[in-house]
């Protein structure tokens, strides 16, 4: 007969829930190393601003920073809820509006600026900034100018 006491049972249970725990602890500890090392890629992106290549692939992005492609996406997509392609973007359209913000890139046109962070297509650029900023380019910039003259308007 192949029968449980209902201490055996008991045991199993506990035996059961504690696993489940030092499974749950096990996750959370690799999730903060995984969070932890995005973080540490992330800085390297940005700090030597490998953003800004153009037709950046996911492939070009993990050979910069040796880690493997599929890794890098699931890192990507885990830390920001993005796709490679939407957090590259991201990251290009803050780019750019830091940018617009300094006197040494006032000579480059809107598209000029663009190509400067990465984009290689207008019209790609073009999305990407409303989808970001839900406002073109223009309006943006125009935002800033009027921004800017309202402060040096008040310093009055």
């Amino acid at each position: 007969i192949n029968a449980f006491t209902q201490s055996q049972i008991f045991e199993n249970k506990l035996s059961h829930q504690k696993i489940k725990g030092e499974l749950n602890e096990n996750l959370n500890q690799l999730e903060l190393e995984t969070q932890s090392r995005f973080n540490r890629l992330e800085k390297t992106i940005v700090k030597e601003k490998l953003f800004t290549q153009q037709n950046l692939t996911l492939r070009d992005l993990s050979l910069s920073l040796n880690i493997n492609e599929r890794t890098l996406s699931i890192m990507i997509n885990s830390n920001t809820g993005e796709s490679f392609y939407s957090y590259i973007n991201k990251l290009r359209i803050e780019e750019y509006k830091y940018l617009l913000t300094q006197s040494e890139y006032q000579k480059f046109s809107l598209f000029g600026l663009a190509q400067n962070v990465g984009f290689s297509s207008k019209s790609t650029f073009y999305k990407a900034f409303q989808g970001i900023e839900n406002k073109t380019p223009k309006s943006y910039l125009a935002g800033l100018k009027s921004s800017a003259n309202l402060k040096r308007t008040q310093s009055i």
